[in-house]
């Protein structure tokens, strides 16, 4: 029996293919098309949300079924998310000072990625802290817009001068 491979999984298949071929041309393409600017207006105001300290409408952008990658770890649901990490990813995102060096986005079907790197310069025990950030996003096609069902981040530190 032929079982149809989940959505995500291609998905994320495609994306890895993409990132072993043509990283470079990731980072250079330009967000033209409606549908994928729209799947990044949603990643933006996400990020406004965790800065505005508005857990609410931050929530309000990830479906139910989200799943979080970060530094090892795996929150399995927007409810697990909100409980765990989204107050601390408030106020991190409340100091922090990141910008954005680039990003590609992409939409198939209901579904779209987001791929972002971005320069974040904020403070640990006093001291300054410069880390590239990336950030990959998955998204889907719902009825009240696109809603994020997968975020990966990860982060390196960089030397400050």
């Amino acid at each position: 029996m032929f079982h149809r491979p989940h959505p995500l999984a291609v998905l994320l298949s495609g994306l890895a293919l993409a990132g072993a071929c043509a990283t470079t041309a990731l980072a250079q393409a330009p967000v033209d098309d409606p549908a994928a600017a729209a799947a990044v207006a949603t990643v933006e105001n996400f990020h406004k949300a965790l800065d505005a300290g508005d857990g609410k409408a931050a929530l309000a952008l990830l479906a139910p079924q989200l799943q979080v990658f970060e530094s090892g770890h795996v929150e399995r649901s927007r409810d697990e998310y909100a409980s765990h990490h989204l107050d601390a990813d408030m106020q991190f995102s409340k100091t922090a000072q990141s910008t954005l060096a680039s990003r590609h986005a992409e939409v198939s079907g209901d579904s779209a990625w987001v791929l972002s790197e971005s320069d974040v310069s904020s403070q640990r025990q006093g001291k300054p802290v410069k880390q590239r950030s990336i950030e990959t996003m998955l998204l889907r096609q719902t009825p009240q817009g696109w809603r994020i069902v997968h975020i990966h981040w990860s982060s390196r530190t960089l030397k400050t001068e």
